[in-house]
This record gives C-alpha cells, structure tokens and sequence, in this order.
C-alpha cells in the first residue's frame, strides 16, 4: 500500500511539471524515420474549424507538395495558381506557418508564425477554374520545419479576391489580409512518393567518383607506360644510332687502314722491283762476260783442234806431247771460267 501511495505522489508530481513548464505534447507530428531525400506528397488544405471540409484557398493550391528533407531539416515547398472566389478573380498572395500544432494556441494567436518565402516558377502544371479557364501552378511558397512527417501543420492565407470582400473600396483598393482565412494544411505521408534519394544520390555519386578514379589512374598508368615505351624506344634508338656510328666509323677505319696496308706493299713491290731490275743487270752482265769467255774459249779449242789436225798428218812421234799441250789448255779454260763465275757473284753480292 505504501508503494502504491509513492507511485501515485510521484505520477502527481510528473504532471504538474508537465503543466507548469508549458510542454506541449503535438498530436499532429508523427515520429518519422524515412531517408533523406525528396518527397512528393499529397495535401489537402482543410477548413481551420471543420474537419474533413476544404478551405477556401484549397481550389488554389496544387494537390502535391514537394518535400526536402536534407541533414535534418525539412523544407515545404507548395504550388499555387489565380482562382476564382465569390465571382472574383484573384489568387494566393502570402501564406504564414505557425510554429505550433497546438490548435488552441493558433486560434488564440498565442503562437508564433512565420512568413512562407513565395517566388515565381515556371508552370508545372494547370488548375481548371470554375469559369472555364486553364491557371497555371506558376507561385511557390517554401518554408522550412524541424521535424519529418508531420501530418497537420496549421498556416494562414491571404487571397486577394477574399480581401477585396472583406475591404474593397469603390475605386478597387483594398487591405492585404483583409480577408484572412486560418486553415490545415493536411500531408498524406502514406500515399507519399520519394522521387528523389539522397542515400542513392550519394551512392551513384560514390560510384562516379570511384569510376572516375580508377579512370584516372588507368589513364595515368597508361600515360605512364606510354612515356616508357617512348623512352625505351628513344633509348633504343640512340643506342642503335650509336651502334651504327661506331660500326661506321670502325669501317671508315679499317678501310683507311687497308687503304694505308695496300700502299705500303705496293711500295714494297716497287722497290722489290727495282731491285730485281738491278740485280738482272748485273746478272746480265755476268752472263755476257761468260757468253764472251766461252765463245773465246770455243774458238780456241777450234783453233787447237785445227792445229792437231795438222799435226796429226806429223808422225807419231809427237802426238804425245800434243796430247799434253792440250790437257793443259782445257785445264786453263776451265780455271779461266771459274773465276769468271765468282767473279761475276761477288758483282752481284755488292750491288
């Protein structure tokens, strides 16, 4: 018993905190984990004090918002067109975005609000009119929240043909926000469409970035393998240039060499030459004196074989001493051509 008494006390005590610290529990907002990215989400705008009833400025708004929802924030962007209000022509001038969902707060005015930034678009889109014509959805109004999901969020619209209602003046004047009008601006997160994922973006991202990486580095590796074949070919090339010079030069050496080789024994043989011419005369010589000698000689022996002839008619008697006359005399001859012989060599030896 005495536990439950505590428990109760402590319950009491955690609801007046809540109370005397103005917290809010938002009904409306729903704890939303989707991806970041962008959404395309159905809206209805709803009358601020009928539920399920569509407000005024509904026949002006686009039936899908476009929703950003990058690094934790949230960004609203809705299209509006000209619309036809009481007979009037006219169209969404301001939209305002109260900080609170608390529906009580709004309606009081005891909530803060912010002015939605509203810029010109090119049409994406047309809204048929009630007299017939074709409006384009070429107005934007963006404004930022905090918090992915929400399914109510409470604005409030100016139209200018409701203003020119409420204060229009006989010469067309009237007051903006004369005719102002509260109202929910209600998102269909069920039905929503994410049209864009920035967790894909990312990825592809990665991927072109990785690809072209390693396209840079295939390129580099090639630039690179190219630049060495470029310089081992140059190499090669020099180097066989340099062979081919070496070899030339080596060959343009070799012939002056044998060019040099080859005068030097045509030299040789032109003095071998002369020296054989030399040494033949000599000889040539040599031989006459001995043609001369043995010519002399042969005449000689003639002239002994005449005289013998002669003699031998003498009696036998002195053939004897005949015979020994000319012994003695082809003794001599022979001597004599012996010394004509060395004679003639020791000629040829000097010269």
């Amino acid at each position: 018993m005495k536990n439950k008494g505590i428990k109760k006390l402590l319950s009491l005590i955690l609801a007046v905190f809540v109370l005397a610290s103005g917290f809010n529990f938002d009904l409306h907002a729903v704890a939303d984990e989707r991806e970041e990215g962008i959404y395309s989400v159905p809206v209805f705008l709803e009358h601020f004090y009928e539920s399920g009833k569509a407000s005024m400025g509904n026949a002006a708004i686009r039936k899908t918002v476009r929703v950003k929802y990058k690094d934790g924030k949230v960004t609203y962007t809705v299209y509006a067109s000209d619309m036809v209000f009481g007979g009037l022509e006219g169209g969404v001038t301001n939209i305002f975005v109260y900080s609170s969902t608390d529906w009580n707060k709004v309606k009081s005015g005891s909530s803060s609000r912010t002015e939605a930034s509203r810029r010109a678009v090119s049409s994406i889109g047309t809204n048929h009119l009630p007299n017939g014509k074709e409006a384009p959805f070429d107005t934007a109004f963006s404004f930022n929240r905090s918090t992915m999901g929400e399914e109510t969020i409470l604005i409030a619209v100016w139209v200018d043909a409701m203003d020119k209602l409420k204060s229009g003046n006989d010469d067309g004047s009237f007051t903006p926000g004369a005719g102002e009008q509260k109202a929910k601006l209600k998102l269909d997160w069920n039905n929503a469409v994410l049209v864009k994922s920035y967790a894909e973006e990312a990825r592809k991202a990665e991927e072109e970035k990785k690809a072209k990486e390693e396209a840079e580095k295939k390129a580099k590796e090639e630039a690179e393998k190219k630049a060495l074949e470029e310089q081992k070919a140059k190499e090669e090339a020099e180097q066989k240039a340099k062979e081919e010079a070496e070899k030339k030069a080596q060959e343009e050496k070799n012939k002056k060499e044998d060019e040099a080789k080859k005068d030097d024994e045509e030299e040789m043989i032109e003095e071998g030459s002369e020296g054989e011419d030399a040494k033949g005369e000599s000889d040539g010589d040599v031989i006459d004196e001995s043609e001369d000698d043995e010519e002399q000689n042969e005449d000689e022996k003639e002239d002994e074989e005449g005289v013998e002839d002669s003699q031998s008619d003498i009696g036998g008697d002195s053939l004897d001493a005949e015979s020994f006359g000319a012994n003695i005399q082809a003794i001599n001859l022979v001597v004599g051509s012996i010394v004509v012989v060395v004679v003639g060599m020791l000629f040829l030896f000097m010269y």
